[in-house]
C-alpha cells in the first residue's frame, strides 16, 4: 500500500489491535493455570492436598510477578532468534500443552510458599520461562505471518485441522494432526 502512495494509518492501527489481542492470548496460553480445570484451585480428587482456594491463580500470575519485579531483560534473554513456524496451529497446541505440563508444579510451589518468596529460584525461573514462552510464540506467529504475507491464500477444507469434515479429524482432540503444507 505504501508503495502505491496509499495512507496505511488505519491498516497499521488494525494490525496493532490484532497483535494486542494475539499477545493477550499467547500470554494467557503460557500461564499453566489457564490450561486446566484447576485454574482457580484444585478441582476434583485431591490426594496431594493442593489448595482449592481460587487465589492461587493471582498469587502466581500477578502478585509474584510484581514481587520479583520482572524486567524485560529477565525474559528477553530466554527468547531465541525468530523462527518460521511450519504449522502455526500445531505450534499453538504445543505451546498450550507445554504450559499445561507445569500445572502440578505450580501447586507444589504454592504448597512450599514459593509465590510469597521473592528469592525462590524455581518460582522465579518458571515465571520467566513462561513469560518468554508467550513472547516467543507471539513473535514467531508475527514473523511467520510476515514471511507468508506475500503468498496467496489457499484454503482447503481437507487441510483445515478444526473442521469435523477433515478426513483426519479426531473428535476426542477437536482437531486433525498436521498434514502437508
Amino acid at each position: 500500500m505504501k508503495t502505491g502512495g496509499q495512507d496505511t494509518k488505519f491498516v497499521e492501527l488494525e494490525i496493532a489491535q490484532y497483535m494486542g489481542r494475539l499477545g493477550h492470548y499467547t500470554g494467557d496460553g503460557a500461564q499453566p493455570l489457564h490450561d486446566t480445570i484447576h485454574h482457580d484451585g484444585w478441582s476434583g480428587l485431591n490426594p496431594k492436598d493442593y489448595t482449592r482456594e481460587p487465589r492461587i491463580h493471582g498469587r502466581m500470575e500477578s502478585q509474584y510477578v510484581d514481587l520479583i519485579e520482572v524486567r524485560t531483560e529477565d525474559v528477553s534473554k530466554l527468547v531465541g532468534a525468530p523462527k518460521r513456524l511450519a504449522d502455526p496451529f500445531v505450534a499453538i497446541l504445543e505451546h498450550l500443552d507445554k504450559a499445561a505440563s507445569y500445572v502440578e508444579e505450580v501447586y507444589q510451589l504454592d504448597q512450599r510458599g514459593a509465590w510469597a518468596d521473592k528469592d525462590n529460584p524455581r518460582a522465579r525461573e518458571l515465571v520467566h520461562e513462561r513469560l518468554a514462552s508467550g513472547a516467543t510464540l507471539l513473535r514467531d506467529l508475527a514473523y511467520t505471518a510476515w514471511l507468508e504475507s506475500d503468498q496467496p491464500f489457499r484454503f482447503s477444507r481437507d487441510r483445515n485441522p478444526i473442521d469435523p469434515k477433515n478426513p483426519a479429524y479426531d473428535p476426542a482432540t477437536g482437531s486433525a494432526p498436521p498434514g502437508p503444507r
